[in-house]
């Protein structure tokens, strides 16, 4: 049990200590990535409940679990749906108003420890429930992607702080709504290719992903690198 517990979380745990080392300007408080981590992990029992109750409950008494569309809708809207809406709450309730949030690439920072605090436990659940192969392919495909959904979350996080102390409300609200709308769209559309069954979406899950990585890590890295106070 201890042996799969720890392959479950040292994946969620190296991926934040990457995009940690990116930040060369000024260190993150390591009490504030503690809290984050914990308090994303903990946001799991929330969306197992609303995601339980939503898709048996209510969509699956309108749709036939089988279609399409029921697929769309339990995909993008309620697992991805709610999974980023909690991992934004949490990130939004712990860091707005907090000193250490002065620099833009902060946001990615924080948005990326909420994200694969949900990751880790998570990735516990499933891991003890079905063995070390789930662990190797979770650590391949399902951590890099909460990795990488919540970069993209972080991205337009840290705008919409810069642009709250410029003044700009237009340009802070908008970023705020694309720190949600986007990795929605992305955590949608990973889920919906994987719960298909269709081959030919198998083939376009991987060829998403291998792009998703590339522009992600790319774009952080210039985002360290160019990064300023706010």
């Amino acid at each position: 049990m201890t042996f799969l517990i720890l392959i479950a979380v040292l994946p969620p745990i190296y991926l934040l200590k990457k995009i940690y080392d990116l930040d060369k300007v000024e260190k993150e408080p390591t009490s504030l990535l503690v809290r984050l981590f914990i308090f994303g992990a903990l946001m799991v029992f929330p969306a197992m409940i609303i995601e339980v109750f939503l898709s048996d409950t209510v969509l699956g008494s309108i749709l036939n679990p089988s279609s399409i569309l029921y697929i769309a809708i339990e995909n993008f809207i309620i697992v991805a749906g709610t999974e980023e809406f909690l991992k934004r709450f949490v990130l939004k309730k712990l860091t707005w108003n907090n000193p250490a949030f002065d620099y833009t690439f902060d946001g990615v920072i924080y948005a990326v420890a909420s994200s694969l605090g949900f990751a880790a436990l998570e990735n516990i659940f499933y891991v003890i429930e079905s063995g070390v192969s789930t662990a190797l392919m979770r650590a391949v495909l399902s951590i890099p992607g909460h990795c990488i959904f919540g970069i993209y979350m972080g991205y337009h996080y840290g705008l919409a702080k810069r642009y709250d102390q410029l003044g700009d409300e237009a340009n802070k609200s908008r970023h705020l709504r694309l720190s949600i709308f986007t990795p929605v769209l992305l955590h949608g559309l990973y889920d919906f290719c994987l719960s298909t069954g269709y081959d030919i979406l198998i083939l376009v899950f991987f060829v998403y992903v291998i792009i998703l990585d590339i522009v992600a890590f790319r774009s952080i890295k210039n985002m360290a690198a160019e990064d300023k106070a706010i």
